[in-house]
């Protein structure tokens, strides 16, 4: 595309952490209006969940990006027909966002599906997190705390429950909803 070596920037990308400082560097300090990136694939710029706002992010700046594999936005324009750049990255954009859409109800409509087939079978009876066991000295513990006796910090490691399940039992008792 004609760029010298001294305008290529790369980065090592690893399978868990990608490291991303010279993009970054590329994109906050390096890139001014009206010029042009050119990257090889649109997944250069992350997932197609990250791609989006950064194409957003290079239209808002007036920052022309190419992307090799997609013919349309290689296309050069006479000058004065700048905004067709604008009009191809809404394009890629909105695609995207339609693409995101789609996927998103994909995925509901099989986890729908999932849940339905799993309704239907035995396995039902385990779904879902477990129920609360309430130790042996929930009753004696939960008087001495409402007392005043112990601290509810106390309560909770006499017992060996986590502060959230602690006081969602406790506002039970207090209500006479907990079946003991």
């Amino acid at each position: 595309m004609g760029a010298e070596d001294s305008q290529i920037i790369t980065d090592p990308v690893h399978a868990r952490l990608p490291r991303r400082e010279n993009y970054q560097r590329l994109k906050n300090e390096m890139l001014q209006p009206g010029d042009t990136l050119v990257i090889c694939s649109l997944s250069t710029l992350g997932s197609k969940y990250a791609a989006r706002p950064e194409l957003i992010h290079y239209r808002d700046h007036h920052i022309r990006v190419k992307v090799l594999d997609m013919p349309a936005t290689l296309q050069d324009f006479p000058e004065g027909l700048g905004d067709i750049y604008d009009t191809v990255t809404d394009i890629i954009i909105q695609t995207l966002n339609t693409v995101i859409g789609q996927e998103k109800i994909r995925i509901k409509r099989q986890q729908r599906r999932g849940i339905e087939a799993l309704k239907e079978s035995t396995a039902w009876e385990d779904y879902g997190r477990p129920s609360i066991t309430l130790p042996d000295n929930y009753i004696e513990v939960m008087d001495r705390w409402l007392t005043g006796n112990i601290t509810a910090n106390a309560a909770m490691g006499l017992m060996g429950l986590r502060r959230t399940t602690f006081y969602k039992l406790a506002k039970l008792y207090k209500e006479g909803e907990l079946i003991l």
